[in-house]
């Protein structure tokens, strides 16, 4: 959790100083794993994503393992 406070706020701060930059908002989520609830859609990381991505008009990159 401090982790993604730390980047929304790194990427937040940065948003005034990238006004003609171009921004990627790249993330690992973990989606489809059972938490004791079910299986989800969407895991937190890339709902935090998604946010952060509106908030800059960045483009989303999910990062995914290699097989």
């Amino acid at each position: 959790m401090k982790r993604i406070i730390l980047i929304l706020l790194t990427i937040l701060m940065g948003v005034t100083m990238a006004a003609e930059k171009k921004i990627l908002v790249a993330y690992y989520s973990r989606a489809d794993e059972n938490y004791g609830v079910g299986t989800i859609t969407k895991g937190n990381t890339e709902i935090i994503a998604e946010m952060i991505a509106k908030k800059t008009g960045g483009t989303l990159l999910h990062v995914e393992p290699a097989k």
